[in-house]
Formats: C-alpha cells, sequence, structure tokens
C-alpha cells in the first residue's frame, strides 16, 4: 500500500515534501531536522580490496538507515532490530511505520498491525486523511489474514505455551499469524503434551488437549477451613474449596487465600504412590 505522504507513481522525489519523502516507495524516512534518511550509493572498486566490517551505528539516525537499507535488500530481520534501536534513542512516527513493513516482512502479521496502530495514533506530519484512511484499511486487511486457534484443554490449571514463549489461555479464542504453531500444555502430575497446528490466513482451527497423568504422579487434596478459599500451588491456581489435584513427588508449596481472611501457607512433602 502507499505509505502516508507519498507522492504519486512517477512523480520525482526532489518533488516530494521533504518531510514526507519515501524511500523507494516503501520505506519512510525520518521527518526530523537532526535525523535525514539519504538513498546509499555503492561505487564499484577497480580492484578487490579488504573488507572491512561497518561502524556499529551509535545514533537515531545511523540505525534507521542500516534499517533501510535491511529493508530494501529482504533481510526484516535485521531491519526490524535497526528500527526498533532507533526508535528507542529517538521515537518517531516514520520509524513505527518502517518497522511494521519489516515485521510484516517476516510473517509477524499481529505486531505489524500494532505497529501500524502506534502510527495511527501519532502519524507523520503532512500525512493526509486520505492517506491516513489507507493505513488504516491496510490494517484491516492485515487483520483479516489472521488466524483463530479455538483452545480446550484440560485439566483448566494447566500451563499453555506458544513456540514463542506466549502464555495462552486454556479456553478460548486466540488470534495468530497464519502459519505453523507448536503449543505445549504442562501441568505438574501430568504428562506434558505438545501439538503442532498449521492455521491457514483467516482460518480458524479447533484445539484440544487432554493432558494425562504422570505415571509417578501423587494425589493431593487440599480442605480449606473457609469454602469459597482459593488453593494454589506455590502460584499457580489449582481449585476452589475442597480440592483434588495430582503433583509429582516432592516438595510444594500450598497457599490457601480468602477474602477477609489471613493467607495460609504450608509446605508439604508427597511421596510417591502418596495420596
Amino acid at each position: 500500500f502507499a505509505p502516508p505522504g507519498s507522492a504519486s507513481r512517477g512523480t520525482p522525489p526532489s518533488l516530494m515534501p521533504t518531510s514526507q519523502r519515501f524511500h523507494h516507495g516503501a520505506a519512510v524516512t525520518l521527518a526530523t531536522a537532526a535525523i535525514v534518511a539519504l538513498v546509499p550509493l555503492v561505487a564499484r572498486p577497480a580492484s578487490a580490496q579488504p573488507r572491512v566490517a561497518p561502524a556499529q551505528p551509535q545514533g537515531p539516525r545511523e540505525w534507521f538507515q542500516r534499517g533501510l537499507s535491511a529493508l530494501d535488500a529482504g533481510r526484516f530481520d535485521e531491519a526490524i532490530l535497526a528500527f526498533e534501536r532507533s526508535y528507542q534513542l529517538h521515537p518517531s512516527p516514520v520509524v513505527q511505520y518502517n518497522l511494521a513493513l519489516a515485521l510484516r516482512g517476516t510473517g509477524r502479521v499481529r505486531e505489524a498491525i500494532t505497529a501500524l496502530e502506534r502510527y495511527m495514533d501519532r502519524p507523520s506530519e503532512g500525512a493526509t486523511r486520505d492517506e491516513l484512511a489507507e493505513v488504516s484499511r491496510e490494517i484491516d486487511r492485515m487483520r483479516a489474514t489472521l488466524g483463530t486457534l479455538e483452545i480446550d484443554v484440560l485439566p483448566r490449571a494447566s500451563r499453555l505455551v506458544s513456540d514463542a514463549g506466549e502464555a495462552l489461555p486454556t479456553r478460548g479464542s486466540v488470534r495468530v499469524d497464519p502459519g505453523a504453531h507448536t503449543i505445549t500444555a504442562t501441568l505438574d502430575g501430568y504428562r506434558p503434551e505438545t501439538r503442532v497446528v498449521a492455521v491457514g490466513r483467516g482460518r480458524t482451527v479447533a484445539v484440544t488437549l487432554q493432558l494425562e497423568p504422570a505415571d509417578n504422579a501423587s494425589h493431593l487434596q487440599v480442605e480449606p477451613d473457609v469454602a469459597p478459599a482459593q488453593v494454589f500451588l506455590a502460584d499457580r491456581a489449582v481449585g476452589q474449596g475442597m480440592t483434588a489435584t495430582l503433583v509429582i513427588p516432592g516438595p510444594h508449596t500450598v497457599v490457601v487465600r480468602a477474602a477477609g481472611f489471613r493467607e495460609e501457607r504450608r509446605s508439604i512433602y508427597v511421596a510417591q504412590g502418596a495420596s
């Protein structure tokens, strides 16, 4: 889609407003007096010369330039790192816009949407209403490509994480980038379960996991004096009121909490096969 502030196709770059000039019609330059994006020129040496490692960028301008070069070359991961560093040093809406392009290039659509939404919250100076409307439509187009996981995991107290380390609910809908996702459910006293799920663009996939007890699991039952009390093993909620659960043999910390009562915390040791 056409970036905000860009000139129409065929317009010489010199006719674009300096504060809104675009790099190759895809990557936006920084619109600040202190940071100016230049199109790099590469000269062919007459003879072979030893390669010299490029200096590490220091300021936001240098990091932004590195991001532009990487983006143009299709090195999206490198571009992401450079734009993120530039934005840390000098928050600029145009950097956020370019970051969205790089994220989209890697297939990280959800993060690209977030970056464009941040751009819309604080757009570049000079961006017109029509141009911002086009960015908004692009956000809608990207959002339509997201897939959905309908998740149902038992027991509910399980911990479910994606291969990216993102915590997922054990029941409900989650929007995800299209592609393959590896999700793993774990729970003390149960064998972990891992599932690889392929999600198409705009598709919904149901994921049902039922954890099985571990071979060496032991039974633990907690009976609070107050019926609505919440029962935790360490910091993980396992039930309310009288709670029965499976645990791996060894030391455990049982915590009982109820509104209006002091927290009760007890350290116990559960032997293998004990109930």
